[in-house]
C-alpha cells in the first residue's frame, strides 16, 4: 500500500467541506451536548465546524461563559478506567502504540503508554502546523494575492493564498478567485486603454525545493509541488481527487489568463519571472482568514494547504519560506508554546513525510491548549466529527465504535503502517477528554484502524 495521509478513501474534492455543512453553529458550554438531525454533535464551548468556504464568519450563537476551556474541574472517570477501556482492546497486529490521554483543566496526563516516544504522526501533524501557523500570523491573518504592471507586461505575484479559486463558484463565493482578481485587472486596463498585454507569473514567495525529497512519485496522488501560487489547493481538471497539478504556479496563471481573456482582455502567457519591485499594483485579492483555511485543512487533511503554512511560518519566523526553514521557525514557535520534546523531528507541514517524529503527549497537550485558549479555537472547529464529517465522515461504523459516533472530534493520520487519531472526547462521567493514539510498525492496516475507532469509542463510554 502506497504511503498517504488524508486518512479516508479517495472521495470527490468537488465540494470540499460538503459534509462539513451537517454541523451547524452548535454552542455548548461545559460538557453540555446538543442534537441536530445530523447527529449528537460535540463543540465544547465553541462553534461546531460548517463549510469554512461558504462563509465569511460561520453562523454562531453567543457562547455561554467562559468561552473556551471548562469553567472548573469537570468529573472525569478514574485513570485506572480510562487504562482498563483501553487495554480490553484486541491489539493483534498493532504494532507499536503510543497514547496520552489528558483533561483539559491539568497539565498531567490520565493515560501514559509510551506518551513520551516520538512516533511518526502522518497527518495528525497537522494539527501542529495550524497552531505553529495561528502562533505565527493571528486567527484573521490573510494572503493577498497581486497583479502588478509595467507598461503592456502583467505579472500575477502569489501571496500564498492555498484557496484561491480558479472560478467563482456559488457555493464559495466568499473565497479569493482570479476571476474577481481577473474583473479588477481589466478595469484598470481599459481605463487606460489597455487591451493587449503579455503575462507572466510569479510564485518565489516560497524558497527551496517544492517537493520534498522523502515524498516518493506516487505522493502526486496526494500533493502538488508547493508554490507561492496555486488554484483550486493545487487540484487539476475538476478538482477530483487524484488530478494534483505538476505545475500548480502555471496552472494558476492559465486560469487567470482565461479570465482576463473573458473580460476582453488579449493575453499571451510568457511563463514565470520575478515581479520587478518597481511594477505598479493594478489588482488584488484577499484570502479567507487563516482561521477558515485552518479549518477546512483540518477537516479535509489538505496536503498542500499545510505545505503553505509551514512556509508562512517559516517567513514569519524570519526564516526562508522553505521546508527547512519553515520547520526551523514552526520549531521556535512550539517551543514558546509548550509543545515540544526532545527526540521530535518537523520534516514537512503535512505529516507526509516519514521523517516527522511527534509525541502524542505533546498532540494531546496541543488538542488541550486549542480548547482553552480562544485565539486557537479554530483547531476545534476543524477536526472531524466521527461518523459525520470530513476524513471521519465513514470511520466509527462498526458497533463496538457507534457509541462515539457524533461524540468524538479528531485529526486522522495515515500512512503505510501508521495510523493516528488526535482529538477530543466527551466521557460518561460528564467531562472531556484530549487523546493522541499513534500506531506505528503495523502490517495490519484494518486492525490499526479498528483499534483508533474502538479506542474512541471506549473514552465514550467508560464512566
Amino acid at each position: 500500500m502506497r504511503d498517504q495521509t488524508s486518512g479516508k478513501p479517495r472521495v470527490r474534492r468537488g465540494t470540499w467541506i460538503a459534509w462539513g455543512a451537517l454541523a451547524l453553529a452548535l454552542v455548548l458550554a461545559g460538557s453540555a451536548v446538543a442534537a441536530s438531525a445530523a447527529g449528537i454533535l460535540v463543540a465544547p464551548a465553541a462553534v461546531a465546524t460548517v463549510d469554512p468556504l461558504d462563509f465569511a464568519d460561520p453562523p454562531t450563537e453567543e457562547p455561554a461563559e467562559p468561552a473556551f476551556g471548562p469553567a472548573e474541574a469537570q468529573p472525569l472517570p478514574s485513570p485506572e478506567a480510562l487504562k482498563a477501556g483501553i487495554d480490553a482492546l484486541d491489539r493483534t497486529g498493532l504494532g507499536s502504540v503510543g497514547i496520552a490521554i489528558a483533561s483539559l483543566d491539568g497539565d498531567g496526563l490520565l493515560v501514559d503508554e509510551n506518551a513520551g516516544a516520538p512516533g511518526i504522526p502522518a497527518s495528525s501533524h497537522k494539527i501542529l502546523t495550524a497552531t505553529a501557523a495561528l502562533s505565527a500570523l493571528g486567527a484573521e491573518h490573510r494572503f493577498t494575492t497581486r497583479v502588478v504592471r509595467e507598461g503592456t507586461t502583467l505579472t500575477i505575484v502569489g501571496g500564498g493564498d492555498p484557496f484561491l479559486m480558479s472560478s467563482v463558484d456559488e457555493k464559495y463565493p466568499l473565497a479569493a478567485s482570479v476571476v474577481d482578481l481577473a474583473r479588477s485587472t481589466a478595469e484598470a486596463l481599459r481605463s487606460d486603454g489597455v487591451t493587449a498585454v503579455d503575462l507572466f507569473f510569479d510564485g518565489t514567495l516560497f524558497t527551496g525545493d517544492g517537493w520534498h525529497p522523502a515524498w516518493t512519485e506516487d505522493y502526486h496522488l496526494d500533493v502538488s509541488p508547493i508554490t507561492a501560487l496555486v488554484v483550486d489547493a493545487g487540484l487539476a481538471g475538476e478538482r477530483d481527487w487524484g488530478e494534483y497539478s505538476l505545475d500548480p504556479a502555471g496552472d494558476a496563471a492559465t486560469a487567470f489568463a482565461t479570465a482576463l481573456t473573458a473580460e476582453g482582455i488579449n493575453v499571451s502567457v510568457l511563463g514565470a519571472a520575478v515581479a520587478a519591485p518597481e511594477a505598479t499594483e493594478v489588482a488584488r485579492v484577499d484570502s479567507l482568514p487563516l482561521r477558515l483555511i485552518i479549518q477546512q485543512l483540518l477537516l479535509t487533511s489538505d496536503n498542500v494547504a499545510s505545505e503553505m503554512l509551514l512556509r508562512h511560518i517559516g517567513l514569519a519566523g524570519g526564516q526562508p519560506g522553505s521546508f527547512i526553514g519553515g520547520a526551523e521557525a514552526m520549531r521556535a514557535r512550539l517551543t514558546e508554546l509548550g509543545l515540544w520534546a526532545e527526540g521530535m523531528v518537523i520534516d514537512d507541514g503535512s505529516g507526509l513525510s516519514l521523517g516527522n517524529r511527534d509525541t502524542p503527549a505533546v498532540l494531546a497537550a496541543a488538542v488541550r491548549h486549542a480548547f482553552s485558549d480562544e485565539d486557537y479555537s479554530t483547531i476545534m472547529t476543524g477536526l472531524p466529527t466521527a461518523g459525520v464529517d470530513g476524513t471521519l465522515h465513514d470511520r466509527f461504523d462498526d458497533d463496538p465504535e457507534t457509541p462515539a459516533r457524533g461524540l468524538v472530534r479528531a485529526k486522522t493520520g495515515t500512512l503505510t503502517g501508521v495510523r493516528t487519531l488526535t482529538g477530543l472526547a466527551p466521557t460518561a462521567a460528564g467531562g472531556y477528554v484530549a487523546f493522541s493514539f499513534l500506531c506505528n510498525d503495523s502490517l495490519d492496516d484494518y486492525a490499526m484502524l479498528d483499534w483508533l475507532d474502538r479506542a474512541g469509542a471506549a473514552l465514550v463510554t467508560t464512566n
